[in-house]
């Protein structure tokens, strides 16, 4: 039972025009992994909805996307425990739902992810302080390290639309 579970602890940080993600796998008998980068501004920009400034909410959820796709293999067919230090992102990936569009188009995509990865997902509340992704999504990966020893950076896999924003960025940067 316990080599089919795993432990992913998410987070995301949003500061004056920088919005940053992070997150951690603790797997039984492995080293802990973590990744960490900074959303690029257009996807960012496109998260802001109609009147809504903010976008922690998406920031909070998009890990869990991002953790699932960057590892797949690992967690295939596993029992994955999700730890977020933000209720209404927890509360969001159970259900499968919020008012926001942004944030059920990103919670459609990790559900889709989950399906095909046919693992089980649980989310559970963690508090910041407690959060070992917390210093992953400040990209500071010296604390992660101090905080995990022997931890190791995984290159992040991103959403294919973060890919499309970036070529469609650079397509109009040189025409």
């Amino acid at each position: 039972w316990a080599r089919r579970c795993v432990s992913a602890q998410a987070d995301g940080a949003c500061g004056p025009g920088v919005t940053t993600i992070g997150g951690v796998l603790l797997e039984r008998g492995s080293h802990p992994r973590f990744f960490g980068l900074k959303v690029p501004q257009g996807v960012a920009d496109t998260w802001r909805s109609g009147d809504s400034y903010q976008v922690v909410g998406q920031a909070e959820i998009i890990p869990v996307l991002v953790a699932r796709l960057t590892w797949a293999e690992i967690l295939r067919g596993k029992h994955v425990v999700y730890f977020i230090d933000n209720n209404a992102a927890r509360q969001a990936l159970i259900k499968g739902y919020s008012p926001s569009l942004p944030s059920c188009r990103i919670l459609g995509e990790a559900a889709m992810a989950d399906a095909k990865l046919g693992s089980f997902s649980w989310y559970a509340r963690v508090p910041s302080a407690s959060n070992a992704s917390d210093p992953a999504s400040r990209l500071d990966f010296d604390r992660v390290r101090a905080v995990l020893p022997g931890a190791t950076w995984t290159e992040p896999v991103v959403p294919r639309a973060w890919l499309r924003e970036r070529k469609e960025a650079a397509d109009e940067w040189f025409s």
